[in-house]
């Protein structure tokens, strides 16, 4: 199973020895992974079911998501919100236009 680090009162667990099914159950698991803990992203993963490997596919694979990733340093989940806000919206005080 995976090695437990310990720092302060937080434990690290070395992800890279780390499978899902130590993790999560295998019918209908879910966890909250923190990507950023400055910013706090959190992702919710669900494990809908295990599929027997496919010896060609390159894995990990995600079969669906919503949006693309952030830029780094963009304020969080509300700074994120906020650029997508500014972005969408011309007539916004802070818009710049793309081509400026």
């Amino acid at each position: 199973m995976e090695t437990v680090f310990k720092d302060n009162e937080l434990e690290y667990i070395d992800y890279r020895k780390t499978r899902i099914k130590d993790v999560m159950d295998p019918v209908n698991g879910e966890m909250t992974y923190e990507y950023d803990f400055g910013d706090g992203w959190e992702h919710t993963l669900v494990l809908e079911k295990v599929l027997d490997p496919d010896p060609d596919a390159k894995y990990p694979v995600c079969l669906a998501a919503e949006r693309n990733c952030p830029p780094e340093d963009c304020g969080g989940a509300y700074g994120f919100m906020e650029m997508l806000d500014i972005l969408n919206n011309p007539n916004h005080k802070k818009y710049v236009r793309p081509d400026d």
